[in-house]
């Protein structure tokens, strides 16, 4: 799990990414990255009810993205905020593929060291 600090909670923060936050795309998932006054990366997921119905899916899928930004959260660049946004194929990703998928799509928007 990612720490308090690394992670995007307030919807003020989302709101700014949505509106003018740069895009990369991937299969799976959608990436929105934009700079933070902070000295550290703050990451946050993003999974609608139209994608996964039920709540159980929607935490158990976070909880799998969050873990794997975790693991590769040393290589990322300092002062960024991003926010994940995930499409329905995710589920039945190997948590591999997962991490693959998530690498370069990070790489896309020039984040990873």
């Amino acid at each position: 799990m990612l720490r308090a600090s690394q992670r995007l909670r307030k919807s003020q923060d989302f709101d700014r990414l949505y509106r003018r936050g740069q895009f990369n795309r991937s299969a799976n998932m959608v990436l929105r990255t934009g700079q933070n006054r902070f000295d550290h990366t703050r990451v946050g997921v993003v999974i609608s009810k139209k994608v996964l119905k039920r709540a159980v899916d929607r935490n158990r899928t976070k909880r799998r993205i969050a873990e794997q930004v975790r693991l590769f959260y040393p290589q990322l660049k300092p002062g960024y905020d991003c926010v994940v946004l995930v499409k329905q194929d995710i589920v039945k990703l190997s948590p591999t593929a997962l991490h693959d998928e998530l690498i370069t799509v990070f790489s896309k928007a020039g984040i990873v060291q």
